[in-house]
């Protein structure tokens, strides 16, 4: 059966590969072993980051999974840093602090500050520590147990 022609990847999707580029390269794995784990062919992985084609949803959730990322924390920062004009764009840092900003106003009254997660943490660590503080603090009845 001949393959149909795919479209081009948006500027969503082209967000979303660089997004993952650079969690391969904070996280010291190669797309080889990112593409083994997930499942991948590693050609098929390639033409994805390279924005031959776009990633699926299928695609991000298996990815996320081995490199441990909640795939919408993946796709908020993506958000984020298309919504900067280019001279604007942040860095990593300053987007996982935007993140970290907006879940703290979207918890509301029930969280007081931000866990005390000392000097030595890196930017995941501070991700995993901020979102627990917030899920501690709101209703258990609230919360989805599939995440």
């Amino acid at each position: 059966m001949p393959r149909t022609a795919q479209p081009e990847p948006g500027k969503y999707a082209r967000a979303v590969a660089a997004e993952i580029k650079s969690e391969i390269g904070r996280r010291s794995i190669s797309r080889r072993e990112l593409a083994r784990r997930a499942g991948l062919s590693e050609p098929y992985l390639r033409d994805r980051l390279n924005d031959q084609y776009a990633l699926t949803i299928n695609d991000v959730a298996a990815i996320c999974e081995v490199l441990d990322l909640d795939p919408s924390w993946l796709l908020q920062k993506a958000e984020l840093w298309l919504s900067a004009t280019p001279g604007q764009r942040r860095s990593h840092e300053e987007l996982v602090a935007e993140l970290r900003e907006r879940e703290f106003h979207e918890a509301g009254s029930n969280v007081t500050a931000f866990p005390d997660v000392g000097g030595s943490k890196d930017a995941d660590d501070l991700q995993r520590a901020a979102l627990d503080d917030v899920a501690a603090s709101t209703d258990k009845s609230s919360v989805d147990p599939d995440r």
